[in-house]
Protein backbone atom coordinates (compact mmCIF):
# COMPACT_ATOMS: atom_id res chain seq x y z
CA UNK A 1 0.00 0.00 0.00
CA UNK A 2 1.13 3.34 -1.04
CA UNK A 3 1.81 5.88 2.33
CA UNK A 4 2.32 9.28 1.09
CA UNK A 5 2.44 12.39 3.47
CA UNK A 6 0.18 14.96 1.93
CA UNK A 7 -2.50 14.70 -0.59
CA UNK A 8 -5.05 16.70 -2.52
CA UNK A 9 -8.38 15.18 -3.18
CA UNK A 10 -9.99 17.17 -6.10
CA UNK A 11 -14.00 17.06 -5.52
CA UNK A 12 -15.79 17.95 -8.47
CA UNK A 13 -19.15 15.30 -9.23
CA UNK A 14 -18.90 13.68 -6.12
CA UNK A 15 -20.16 15.91 -3.20
CA UNK A 16 -20.16 12.85 -0.58
CA UNK A 17 -18.05 11.67 1.77
CA UNK A 18 -19.54 8.28 2.24
CA UNK A 19 -19.77 5.99 -0.98
CA UNK A 20 -16.55 7.67 -2.59
CA UNK A 21 -14.02 5.28 -3.12
CA UNK A 22 -11.51 8.03 -4.46
CA UNK A 23 -11.46 9.50 -1.06
CA UNK A 24 -11.47 5.93 0.96
CA UNK A 25 -8.04 5.36 -1.14
CA UNK A 26 -6.68 8.54 -0.35
CA UNK A 27 -7.49 8.44 3.49
CA UNK A 28 -6.15 5.21 3.28
CA UNK A 29 -2.79 6.28 1.77
CA UNK A 30 -2.28 9.37 3.03
CA UNK A 31 -1.21 10.85 6.50
CA UNK A 32 -3.11 14.62 6.04
CA UNK A 33 -5.13 15.82 3.16
CA UNK A 34 -6.39 19.00 1.24
CA UNK A 35 -9.71 18.78 0.34
CA UNK A 36 -10.23 21.16 -2.62
CA UNK A 37 -13.21 21.93 -4.71
CA UNK A 38 -12.51 24.45 -7.73
CA UNK A 39 -15.03 26.95 -8.71
CA UNK A 40 -14.18 27.74 -12.33
CA UNK A 41 -14.39 31.46 -13.90
CA UNK A 42 -15.42 30.11 -16.71
CA UNK A 43 -18.29 28.43 -15.91
CA UNK A 44 -19.95 32.10 -15.63
CA UNK A 45 -18.82 32.83 -19.06
CA UNK A 46 -20.56 32.85 -22.46
CA UNK A 47 -19.66 30.31 -24.47
CA UNK A 48 -19.20 30.23 -28.59
CA UNK A 49 -23.43 29.05 -28.51
CA UNK A 50 -25.18 32.22 -26.56
CA UNK A 51 -25.28 30.39 -23.14
CA UNK A 52 -23.01 29.97 -19.92
CA UNK A 53 -21.71 26.43 -18.82
CA UNK A 54 -23.23 27.46 -16.03
CA UNK A 55 -26.66 28.57 -15.00
CA UNK A 56 -28.47 30.41 -11.72
CA UNK A 57 -30.68 26.65 -11.34
CA UNK A 58 -27.45 24.34 -10.89
CA UNK A 59 -25.35 27.25 -9.06
CA UNK A 60 -28.02 27.25 -6.69
CA UNK A 61 -28.04 23.33 -6.10
CA UNK A 62 -24.21 23.66 -6.08
CA UNK A 63 -23.64 25.50 -3.76
CA UNK A 64 -26.32 23.72 -1.46
CA UNK A 65 -24.64 20.62 -2.01
CA UNK A 66 -21.12 22.14 -1.47
CA UNK A 67 -22.25 23.74 2.17
CA UNK A 68 -24.12 20.03 2.64
CA UNK A 69 -20.15 18.44 1.49
CA UNK A 70 -18.65 20.63 4.32
CA UNK A 71 -21.21 19.45 6.99
CA UNK A 72 -20.58 15.78 6.17
CA UNK A 73 -16.37 16.60 6.22
CA UNK A 74 -16.80 18.53 9.39
CA UNK A 75 -18.34 15.67 11.29
CA UNK A 76 -15.30 13.56 10.23
CA UNK A 77 -13.15 16.31 11.55
CA UNK A 78 -12.10 17.53 8.10
CA UNK A 79 -12.75 20.98 6.28
CA UNK A 80 -13.39 21.90 2.92
CA UNK A 81 -11.42 24.17 0.76
CA UNK A 82 -13.46 26.26 -2.03
CA UNK A 83 -11.50 28.26 -4.18
CA UNK A 84 -12.81 30.50 -7.14
CA UNK A 85 -11.06 31.09 -10.30
CA UNK A 86 -8.23 29.38 -13.11
CA UNK A 87 -8.65 25.52 -12.44
CA UNK A 88 -4.96 24.78 -13.42
CA UNK A 89 -3.46 28.30 -11.46
CA UNK A 90 -5.55 27.20 -8.25
CA UNK A 91 -4.63 23.46 -8.60
CA UNK A 92 -0.69 24.53 -9.44
CA UNK A 93 -1.22 26.80 -6.54
CA UNK A 94 -2.13 24.36 -3.79
CA UNK A 95 -0.17 21.88 -4.77
CA UNK A 96 2.77 24.16 -4.25
CA UNK A 97 1.59 25.84 -1.17
CA UNK A 98 1.28 22.49 0.50
CA UNK A 99 4.03 20.47 -0.88
CA UNK A 100 2.10 17.54 -1.97
CA UNK A 101 3.00 13.93 -2.89
CA UNK A 102 0.00 12.79 -4.66
CA UNK A 103 -3.35 14.12 -6.00
CA UNK A 104 -6.50 11.78 -6.42
CA UNK A 105 -9.21 13.32 -8.78
CA UNK A 106 -12.37 11.55 -10.57
CA UNK A 107 -11.69 9.96 -14.30
CA UNK A 108 -12.50 13.21 -16.61
CA UNK A 109 -15.71 13.29 -18.22
CA UNK A 110 -14.56 14.85 -21.60
CA UNK A 111 -11.90 16.08 -23.63
CA UNK A 112 -11.27 19.28 -22.03
CA UNK A 113 -11.06 17.99 -18.79
CA UNK A 114 -8.95 15.18 -20.15
CA UNK A 115 -6.64 18.03 -21.81
CA UNK A 116 -6.20 19.92 -18.68
CA UNK A 117 -5.20 17.12 -16.96
CA UNK A 118 -2.32 16.30 -19.24
CA UNK A 119 -1.06 19.87 -18.89
CA UNK A 120 -0.90 19.66 -15.12
CA UNK A 121 0.59 16.17 -15.36
CA UNK A 122 3.49 17.83 -17.42
CA UNK A 123 4.06 21.24 -15.06
CA UNK A 124 3.96 18.78 -11.88
CA UNK A 125 5.71 15.69 -13.29
CA UNK A 126 7.12 15.02 -10.29
CA UNK A 127 3.74 14.52 -8.50
CA UNK A 128 2.00 10.97 -8.41
CA UNK A 129 -1.51 10.77 -9.78
CA UNK A 130 -4.72 8.77 -8.67
CA UNK A 131 -7.36 8.77 -11.49
CA UNK A 132 -10.34 6.64 -11.08
CA UNK A 133 -13.81 5.97 -11.76
CA UNK A 134 -15.89 8.27 -9.39
CA UNK A 135 -19.18 8.74 -10.75
CA UNK A 136 -19.17 5.47 -12.88
CA UNK A 137 -21.22 1.75 -12.51
CA UNK A 138 -17.96 0.49 -13.57
CA UNK A 139 -14.18 0.62 -13.15
CA UNK A 140 -12.84 1.09 -16.54
CA UNK A 141 -10.23 -1.65 -16.22
CA UNK A 142 -13.56 -4.09 -15.36
CA UNK A 143 -15.30 -3.74 -18.88
CA UNK A 144 -14.76 -6.02 -21.35
CA UNK A 145 -13.64 -4.43 -23.84
CA UNK A 146 -10.94 -1.31 -24.17
CA UNK A 147 -12.25 2.12 -24.41
CA UNK A 148 -11.49 2.59 -28.19
CA UNK A 149 -13.48 -0.59 -28.84
CA UNK A 150 -16.65 1.09 -26.89
CA UNK A 151 -19.63 -0.56 -29.16
CA UNK A 152 -21.00 1.72 -31.83
CA UNK A 153 -24.84 1.50 -30.01
CA UNK A 154 -26.22 0.97 -26.26
CA UNK A 155 -27.98 -1.75 -27.28
CA UNK A 156 -24.68 -4.02 -28.03
CA UNK A 157 -23.06 -2.02 -25.06
CA UNK A 158 -26.26 -3.03 -22.68
CA UNK A 159 -26.21 -6.99 -23.92
CA UNK A 160 -22.23 -6.81 -22.61
CA UNK A 161 -22.22 -5.34 -19.61
CA UNK A 162 -25.00 -5.95 -18.15
CA UNK A 163 -24.12 -9.21 -16.30
CA UNK A 164 -21.44 -7.70 -14.95
CA UNK A 165 -21.38 -7.32 -11.19
CA UNK A 166 -21.49 -3.69 -9.81
CA UNK A 167 -19.03 -3.03 -7.12
CA UNK A 168 -20.30 -3.00 -3.34
CA UNK A 169 -20.68 0.06 -1.38
CA UNK A 170 -17.50 0.78 0.71
CA UNK A 171 -17.67 1.30 4.15
CA UNK A 172 -18.12 4.94 5.75
CA UNK A 173 -14.87 6.92 6.84
CA UNK A 174 -15.15 7.56 10.48
CA UNK A 175 -12.12 10.00 10.61
CA UNK A 176 -10.25 12.06 7.97
CA UNK A 177 -6.98 14.05 8.89
CA UNK A 178 -7.57 17.13 6.46
CA UNK A 179 -4.71 20.04 6.57
CA UNK A 180 -4.98 23.13 8.15
CA UNK A 181 -6.85 25.78 6.04
CA UNK A 182 -5.16 29.62 5.51
CA UNK A 183 -7.47 32.53 5.06
CA UNK A 184 -5.02 33.92 3.08
CA UNK A 185 -5.35 30.90 0.17
CA UNK A 186 -9.05 30.22 -0.10
CA UNK A 187 -12.69 31.95 -0.22
CA UNK A 188 -14.01 29.66 2.28
CA UNK A 189 -17.67 28.79 1.75
CA UNK A 190 -19.63 30.98 4.34
CA UNK A 191 -18.31 34.09 1.94
CA UNK A 192 -19.68 32.53 -1.23
CA UNK A 193 -22.63 34.42 -2.96
CA UNK A 194 -25.41 33.03 -0.56
CA UNK A 195 -28.36 35.40 -3.40
CA UNK A 196 -30.73 32.40 -4.10
CA UNK A 197 -31.62 32.03 -7.55
CA UNK A 198 -35.44 32.79 -7.96
CA UNK A 199 -36.58 29.17 -8.64
CA UNK A 200 -39.88 26.89 -8.59
CA UNK A 201 -37.67 24.10 -8.02
CA UNK A 202 -38.42 21.18 -5.70
CA UNK A 203 -34.92 20.13 -5.68
CA UNK A 204 -32.84 20.88 -2.79
CA UNK A 205 -28.74 20.37 -3.01
CA UNK A 206 -26.68 17.83 -1.07
CA UNK A 207 -26.38 14.02 -0.26
CA UNK A 208 -28.74 14.36 3.00
CA UNK A 209 -31.62 15.64 0.20
CA UNK A 210 -30.63 12.83 -2.00
CA UNK A 211 -30.59 10.04 0.22
CA UNK A 212 -33.83 11.56 1.86
CA UNK A 213 -35.61 11.11 -1.43
CA UNK A 214 -34.05 7.97 -2.32
CA UNK A 215 -35.36 6.45 0.75
CA UNK A 216 -38.77 7.74 -0.19
CA UNK A 217 -38.52 6.47 -3.57
CA UNK A 218 -37.54 3.02 -2.56
CA UNK A 219 -39.97 2.62 0.24
CA UNK A 220 -43.16 2.58 -1.40
CA UNK A 221 -44.75 0.99 -4.73
CA UNK A 222 -43.41 3.75 -6.74
CA UNK A 223 -40.08 1.80 -8.59
CA UNK A 224 -42.84 -1.04 -9.73
CA UNK A 225 -45.38 1.37 -11.95
CA UNK A 226 -41.60 3.61 -13.00
CA UNK A 227 -42.07 2.22 -17.08
CA UNK A 228 -45.73 3.19 -16.98
CA UNK A 229 -45.34 6.82 -15.85
CA UNK A 230 -41.97 7.89 -16.69
CA UNK A 231 -43.45 9.41 -19.65
CA UNK A 232 -45.69 12.32 -17.78
CA UNK A 233 -43.69 15.79 -17.48
CA UNK A 234 -45.17 17.18 -14.70
CA UNK A 235 -45.71 14.81 -11.86
CA UNK A 236 -43.42 14.42 -8.82
CA UNK A 237 -43.57 10.90 -8.15
CA UNK A 238 -43.78 9.89 -12.39
CA UNK A 239 -40.14 9.15 -12.68
CA UNK A 240 -37.26 9.25 -10.51
CA UNK A 241 -35.97 12.29 -10.25
CA UNK A 242 -32.31 10.90 -8.85
CA UNK A 243 -30.64 12.75 -11.67
CA UNK A 244 -29.73 16.44 -10.19
CA UNK A 245 -28.15 14.54 -7.03
CA UNK A 246 -26.25 11.92 -9.57
CA UNK A 247 -25.16 14.44 -11.59
CA UNK A 248 -23.83 16.45 -8.48
CA UNK A 249 -22.61 13.32 -6.92
CA UNK A 250 -24.50 13.75 -3.93
CA UNK A 251 -25.61 9.97 -4.66
CA UNK A 252 -23.41 7.45 -6.49
CA UNK A 253 -24.65 5.25 -9.36
CA UNK A 254 -23.64 2.54 -7.34
CA UNK A 255 -25.73 3.09 -4.56
CA UNK A 256 -28.35 3.77 -6.74
CA UNK A 257 -27.92 0.58 -8.81
CA UNK A 258 -28.06 -1.33 -5.07
CA UNK A 259 -30.81 0.25 -4.17
CA UNK A 260 -33.00 -0.44 -7.02
CA UNK A 261 -31.26 -4.39 -6.81
CA UNK A 262 -32.51 -5.01 -3.35
CA UNK A 263 -36.15 -3.79 -4.15
CA UNK A 264 -35.87 -6.22 -7.17
CA UNK A 265 -35.10 -9.10 -5.10
CA UNK A 266 -37.35 -8.20 -1.77
CA UNK A 267 -40.00 -6.20 -3.19
CA UNK A 268 -40.90 -6.46 -7.09
CA UNK A 269 -39.16 -7.62 -9.58
CA UNK A 270 -40.69 -6.63 -13.33
CA UNK A 271 -40.26 -4.11 -15.62
CA UNK A 272 -40.70 -0.91 -14.34
CA UNK A 273 -37.73 -1.97 -11.68
CA UNK A 274 -35.57 -3.47 -13.77
CA UNK A 275 -35.91 -0.17 -16.20
CA UNK A 276 -34.49 2.25 -13.44
CA UNK A 277 -30.79 0.24 -13.95
CA UNK A 278 -31.92 0.33 -17.63
CA UNK A 279 -31.49 3.58 -17.67
CA UNK A 280 -28.41 4.23 -14.83
CA UNK A 281 -26.83 1.74 -18.33
CA UNK A 282 -27.96 4.51 -20.63
CA UNK A 283 -26.26 6.59 -18.28
CA UNK A 284 -23.23 4.77 -18.10
CA UNK A 285 -22.69 4.13 -22.04
CA UNK A 286 -23.05 8.09 -22.56
CA UNK A 287 -20.19 8.34 -19.82
CA UNK A 288 -17.63 6.08 -21.71
CA UNK A 289 -18.89 7.64 -25.24
CA UNK A 290 -17.65 10.82 -24.32
CA UNK A 291 -14.54 9.43 -23.08
CA UNK A 292 -13.94 7.30 -26.25
CA UNK A 293 -15.22 10.32 -28.45
CA UNK A 294 -13.45 13.43 -27.14
CA UNK A 295 -13.74 16.31 -28.97
CA UNK A 296 -16.04 14.75 -31.51
CA UNK A 297 -18.43 14.80 -29.04
CA UNK A 298 -19.02 18.42 -29.85
CA UNK A 299 -18.38 18.74 -33.03
CA UNK A 300 -21.21 19.34 -35.96
CA UNK A 301 -20.65 15.81 -37.76
CA UNK A 302 -20.74 14.48 -34.11
CA UNK A 303 -19.13 11.25 -33.36
CA UNK A 304 -20.28 10.25 -37.42
CA UNK A 305 -18.13 13.10 -38.62
CA UNK A 306 -20.48 13.69 -41.24
CA UNK A 307 -20.80 16.53 -43.10
CA UNK A 308 -23.67 18.72 -42.16
CA UNK A 309 -24.76 21.78 -43.70
CA UNK A 310 -25.84 23.38 -40.02
CA UNK A 311 -27.77 26.96 -39.56
CA UNK A 312 -28.50 28.96 -36.86
CA UNK A 313 -31.30 31.99 -36.43
CA UNK A 314 -31.38 34.11 -33.93
CA UNK A 315 -35.04 34.80 -33.95
CA UNK A 316 -36.17 30.91 -33.90
CA UNK A 317 -33.42 30.38 -31.06
CA UNK A 318 -34.63 32.88 -28.81
CA UNK A 319 -38.01 31.86 -29.54
CA UNK A 320 -37.34 28.73 -28.87
CA UNK A 321 -34.98 29.42 -25.67
CA UNK A 322 -37.67 31.54 -24.07
CA UNK A 323 -40.84 28.61 -24.62
CA UNK A 324 -42.39 31.37 -27.15
CA UNK A 325 -42.22 29.02 -30.75
CA UNK A 326 -45.77 28.57 -32.72
CA UNK A 327 -45.52 24.85 -30.50
CA UNK A 328 -47.65 24.80 -27.30
CA UNK A 329 -45.87 21.66 -26.07
CA UNK A 330 -42.78 22.87 -26.53
CA UNK A 331 -43.45 26.20 -25.07
CA UNK A 332 -45.14 24.92 -22.11
CA UNK A 333 -41.63 22.39 -21.35
CA UNK A 334 -39.27 25.33 -22.20
CA UNK A 335 -40.70 27.49 -19.53
CA UNK A 336 -41.43 24.78 -17.30
CA UNK A 337 -37.32 24.08 -17.76
CA UNK A 338 -36.52 28.20 -17.36
CA UNK A 339 -38.32 28.15 -14.29
CA UNK A 340 -37.14 25.24 -12.40
CA UNK A 341 -34.31 23.65 -13.90
CA UNK A 342 -35.82 20.47 -14.66
CA UNK A 343 -37.41 19.15 -17.68
CA UNK A 344 -38.76 15.21 -18.42
CA UNK A 345 -36.86 13.23 -20.64
CA UNK A 346 -39.95 12.78 -22.69
CA UNK A 347 -39.74 16.63 -22.82
CA UNK A 348 -36.18 17.09 -23.75
CA UNK A 349 -36.44 14.69 -26.77
CA UNK A 350 -39.81 16.67 -27.73
CA UNK A 351 -37.59 20.11 -27.60
CA UNK A 352 -34.60 18.74 -28.98
CA UNK A 353 -36.77 17.30 -32.32
CA UNK A 354 -38.70 20.68 -32.69
CA UNK A 355 -35.09 22.29 -32.17
CA UNK A 356 -33.17 20.23 -35.15
CA UNK A 357 -35.98 19.52 -37.92
CA UNK A 358 -38.85 22.32 -37.22
CA UNK A 359 -36.15 24.86 -36.43
CA UNK A 360 -33.50 23.70 -38.48
CA UNK A 361 -31.08 24.63 -35.89
CA UNK A 362 -27.50 23.79 -35.23
CA UNK A 363 -27.97 21.28 -32.29
CA UNK A 364 -24.60 22.29 -30.06
CA UNK A 365 -27.03 25.53 -29.24
CA UNK A 366 -29.75 23.41 -28.70
CA UNK A 367 -27.26 21.32 -26.26
CA UNK A 368 -25.61 23.91 -24.48
CA UNK A 369 -28.37 26.01 -23.76
CA UNK A 370 -29.53 22.63 -21.89
CA UNK A 371 -26.20 22.75 -20.14
CA UNK A 372 -26.98 25.96 -18.77
CA UNK A 373 -30.43 25.46 -17.67
CA UNK A 374 -30.28 21.80 -16.68
CA UNK A 375 -30.10 21.04 -12.98
CA UNK A 376 -29.14 17.46 -14.04
CA UNK A 377 -26.50 18.30 -16.77
CA UNK A 378 -23.86 15.40 -17.20
CA UNK A 379 -21.80 16.30 -20.14
CA UNK A 380 -22.17 12.58 -21.80
CA UNK A 381 -25.95 12.40 -21.72
CA UNK A 382 -26.48 16.08 -23.18
CA UNK A 383 -24.31 15.96 -26.00
CA UNK A 384 -24.88 12.15 -26.34
CA UNK A 385 -28.83 12.62 -26.54
CA UNK A 386 -28.25 15.68 -28.37
CA UNK A 387 -26.15 14.03 -31.00
CA UNK A 388 -28.90 11.03 -30.97
CA UNK A 389 -31.64 13.41 -31.98
CA UNK A 390 -29.59 15.05 -34.54
CA UNK A 391 -28.61 12.13 -36.90
CA UNK A 392 -25.20 12.12 -35.90
CA UNK A 393 -24.61 10.18 -32.88
CA UNK A 394 -24.64 6.64 -31.45
CA UNK A 395 -28.43 5.72 -33.31
CA UNK A 396 -27.93 3.12 -36.12
CA UNK A 397 -30.94 4.12 -37.30
CA UNK A 398 -30.22 7.51 -38.03
CA UNK A 399 -31.87 11.00 -37.24
CA UNK A 400 -35.28 11.19 -35.23
CA UNK A 401 -38.05 13.59 -35.92
CA UNK A 402 -41.16 13.27 -33.82
CA UNK A 403 -44.83 14.43 -34.73
CA UNK A 404 -45.47 16.78 -32.30
CA UNK A 405 -48.83 16.62 -32.81
CA UNK A 406 -48.98 13.29 -32.32
CA UNK A 407 -46.88 14.41 -28.89
CA UNK A 408 -49.42 16.50 -27.40
CA UNK A 409 -52.29 13.96 -28.42
CA UNK A 410 -50.69 11.26 -26.54
CA UNK A 411 -48.69 12.55 -23.22
CA UNK A 412 -50.65 15.73 -22.76
CA UNK A 413 -53.98 14.67 -24.32
CA UNK A 414 -56.24 17.62 -22.18
CA UNK A 415 -53.60 20.43 -22.34
CA UNK A 416 -53.20 20.18 -18.82
CA UNK A 417 -49.54 20.27 -18.79
CA UNK A 418 -49.14 22.63 -21.70
CA UNK A 419 -51.99 25.13 -19.56
CA UNK A 420 -50.22 24.87 -16.73
CA UNK A 421 -47.07 26.26 -18.08
CA UNK A 422 -48.43 28.87 -20.81
CA UNK A 423 -47.41 26.81 -23.42
CA UNK A 424 -50.59 27.52 -25.41
CA UNK A 425 -49.27 31.66 -25.60
CA UNK A 426 -48.04 30.78 -29.19
CA UNK A 427 -46.32 33.19 -31.81
CA UNK A 428 -48.54 33.31 -34.88
CA UNK A 429 -45.31 33.08 -36.89
CA UNK A 430 -42.01 31.29 -37.07
CA UNK A 431 -40.22 34.10 -38.23
CA UNK A 432 -40.42 37.59 -37.67
CA UNK A 433 -36.79 38.63 -39.18
CA UNK A 434 -35.04 37.11 -42.24
CA UNK A 435 -31.55 35.57 -41.89
CA UNK A 436 -30.52 39.10 -41.77
CA UNK A 437 -32.29 39.88 -39.31
CA UNK A 438 -34.70 42.53 -41.54
CA UNK A 439 -38.29 42.78 -39.79
CA UNK A 440 -40.71 40.71 -41.91
CA UNK A 441 -44.23 41.47 -42.31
Amino acid sequence: MANYKRGIVLFSRDHRVDSNPLLEQAVRECEQLCLLFVIEESWFQPSLYCSKPLGVHRWRFMKESLLDLQHQLQAKGAELLVMRGSWGEIVSDVIDHYQANVLYTDLPKDFSESQRLKRLRAAKSELQYSVQSNTHLFEQADLPFKLELLPDSFSKFRRIVEDLSVPADIEPLTVIHSLPIHASLAQQLQNLDSNAAKTNSPFIGGRQAGLAHLETYMSGELPASYEQTRNEFDRWDASTKFSPWLAQGCLSAREIWHAVGRYRRDVVDNKSSYWIQFELLWREYFHWYALKHAELLFEPGGVQTQKRLLSFYPGRFQAWCNGNTIYPLVNACMRQLNQTGYMSNRGRQIVASCFVHELGLDWRYGAAYFQQQLLDYDVGSNWGNWQYLAGVGADPRGWRQFNLEKQQQKYDPDGEFTLRWGGAQVNSVQDSVDMVDWPMD
